[in-house]
Parts: structure tokens; C-alpha cells; sequence
């Protein structure tokens, strides 16, 4: 990830978390987050990229455990000039995803 934009997000960079995203042309992923050094619970699942501009995330597993019903996350997709996606959550957040 990018960047991470979110009205109640902390200012201090050194606090915000950092999130990696790993997609494969299957449909799966897995996004791995960081805070403060310590990796905490992988989420994996399937992700679509709708007609519209949208991303549906479905979260699958988290850590070990497989969920009963795989939880939608629902983001809308904007290419940017550098290559990047920004997308946007319906709560506001707005993360940037950009190649390594």
C-alpha cells in the first residue's frame, strides 16, 4: 500500500499501520498488516473487479481460521497517473495501491 487516508488517522507516520496486498490473476489475495514491527493476522480471499470501477474483497480467512461466510469489502477503483489505485471505502477511507 501507498498511502492511507482517513479523517480519524493518526498524524504521526510512525503510528499508522502498513498494509501489504498481494493479488494473483486466479482471483485470490492476502493482505498482511504491520503495526509497529509486529505482523498481525493475514486475511485472505477472493477478490472481483466489477464493470463499474469497483473491487469486491472477500475475506475468506483471517489467521489460521476459516469464517463461516466470506465478508464483503466493497472499494471504488481510480486509476491514477502514476500507474497507482486509489480506492475508497464507503466510510471515507481512501488507500493507494501501487506496484513494488
Amino acid at each position: 500500500m501507498k498511502s492511507i487516508d482517513d479523517q480519524y488517522a493518526s498524524k504521526d507516520r510512525r503510528a499508522l499501520p502498513t498494509f501489504l496486498y498481494t493479488f494473483d490473476k486466479d482471483g485470490r489475495f492476502k493482505r498482511e498488516e504491520s503495526s509497529q514491527g509486529r505482523l498481525l493476522s493475514p486475511v485472505e480471499g477472493t477478490y472481483v473487479i466489477g464493470t463499474r470501477g469497483e473491487l469486491v474483497l472477500y475475506i475468506e480467512k483471517v489467521g489460521d481460521d476459516q469464517v463461516a461466510a466470506a465478508r464483503p469489502e466493497r472499494y471504488q477503483l481510480e486509476e491514477q497517473p502514476d500507474g497507482a489505485l486509489k480506492l475508497q471505502q464507503v466510510s471515507g477511507a481512501t488507500f493507494t495501491l501501487a506496484k513494488r
